[in-house]
């Protein structure tokens, strides 16, 4: 077998685990973002004043990394820095606020809060800042495989 078929296999599985883990973890934040709030408030372990919008914040943070990882591997996003986050940045973006409209819509005792839309495009946003940096410090380097 060739290097570049052996290289492009390997880059395909990278690819498949990435996609894996945003699609999970997007699968984890609607059932968390779906759960009925005494359910909610039986998982929380402290009780502060803003909670509620740091568990957004951190929830976006990981799921704007992970698809940060998934589109430095396209070849053709991962030259344009900006595109790649401005693709994520809106993926997020468009996930929260359709999330929040579950809510409002589906979700028993679940409402529609922009503040909650605003903590998750935060998360997202320094996700994708602190990409480049938490990905070499991850794996040696920048993954762009």
């Amino acid at each position: 077998m060739s290097r570049k078929v052996t290289k492009l296999k390997a880059i395909i599985m990278v690819k498949k685990k990435y996609w894996f883990l945003a699609l999970a973890w997007a699968a984890i934040i609607l059932v968390l973002c779906g759960m009925p709030p005494k359910d909610v408030d039986k998982m929380k372990l402290f009780d502060f004043p803003f909670q509620d919008k740091i568990v957004h914040f951190g929830l976006y943070f990981v799921l704007g990394v992970l698809i940060m990882a998934v589109l430095t591997l396209n070849t053709r996003l991962k030259e344009s820095k900006m595109a790649s986050y401005a693709i994520t940045i809106l993926i997020c973006l468009l996930y929260g606020w359709l999330i929040e409209i579950l809510q409002q819509n589906f979700f028993p005792g679940r409402s529609y809060e922009l503040m909650d839309v605003a903590s998750d495009t935060a998360g997202a946003v320094l996700g994708v800042l602190l990409y480049g940096p938490f990905s070499r410090l991850i794996g040696g380097k920048s993954v762009k495989r």
